[in-house]
């Protein structure tokens, strides 16, 4: 998670999540929806979190260590802050786990 100042600049690479997200949702403070993108959307298209068609220029693109925003006010209007949480595409490391619970009665033993 995390925030960002709106500056209005084309290709705006804000580079300080650590990890390339694989979802992100974006909102600004002065905006009345945020935005969001998954790793599977091509090009520039971005969703928008009402029922209205996906617009350009507003995520861009995922990068190495952050993600990148164009011009469209949801995302990068001058002066506005904006908030932000990632998620990676993390990979299946290890095998799963059998975990058993044991509860124990107090009262009868």
């Amino acid at each position: 998670v995390g925030s960002y100042t709106g500056d209005g600049a084309d290709d705006r690479d804000i580079t300080d999540v650590g990890f390339q997200p694989g979802y992100l949702i974006i909102k600004g403070n002065a905006t009345v929806n945020g935005a969001h993108r998954t790793s599977d959307l091509a090009g520039d298209s971005t969703l928008d979190f009402k029922n209205d068609p996906n617009f350009a220029n507003g995520i861009q693109a995922f990068q190495a260590t952050g993600f990148q925003v164009g011009t469209n006010s949801k995302v990068n209007q001058s002066s506005t802050t904006y908030y932000w949480i990632a998620f990676a595409n993390a990979a299946v490391t290890s095998s799963p786990r059998l975990i058993l619970w044991v509860e124990v009665d107090p009262y009868y033993p």
